[in-house]
């Protein structure tokens, strides 16, 4: 069996290619992450396997925009990590203000607001995702 990752990140299709600039900054630096449609298990449901990436993940990171919000499907992944006491980290990319559901389950939570230069802002997610997982050190 696979090592839990330390990240699920829960984004909408739409927003792929700064997502996966992200993905790829947080595995370089030495986290581990979980992102789909890359680690979804042939065979196996997307609904499945998001849960069960979810149980085992230490944080998960929303990559908050426009799109995002609107997601059906990002709402329910934020729902079931709020209901399994994750930490949440957003990461916002825009100005889209939270809607209602999202606003529900984040009002409370910390976000890191990376509007003009998203990239500027990847080291300090770093550091914030390193905290949360308990590493020390830069």
């Amino acid at each position: 069996m696979e090592r839990p990752k330390d990240i699920f990140i829960s984004y909408s299709s739409k927003d792929a290619a700064i997502v996966n600039s992200i993905c790829n900054y947080l595995e370089n630096s030495g986290l581990t992450c979980w992102i789909a449609p890359r680690d979804v298990r042939t065979g196996f449901t997307y609904a499945s396997e998001i849960i069960g990436a979810i149980k085992s993940c230490k944080i998960l990171l929303l990559v908050v925009s426009a799109s995002s919000i609107e997601s059906g499907h990002v709402a329910n992944e934020i729902a079931n990590a709020f209901t399994q006491k994750k930490h949440i980290i957003p990461f916002k990319i825009d100005k889209t203000p939270l809607n209602d559901d999202l606003n529900y389950y984040l009002s409370r939570v910390h976000r890191i607001t990376a509007l003009a230069n998203p990239e500027s802002y990847f080291e300090q997610l770093l550091n914030q995702c390193k905290m949360n997982l308990g590493i020390s050190g830069e």
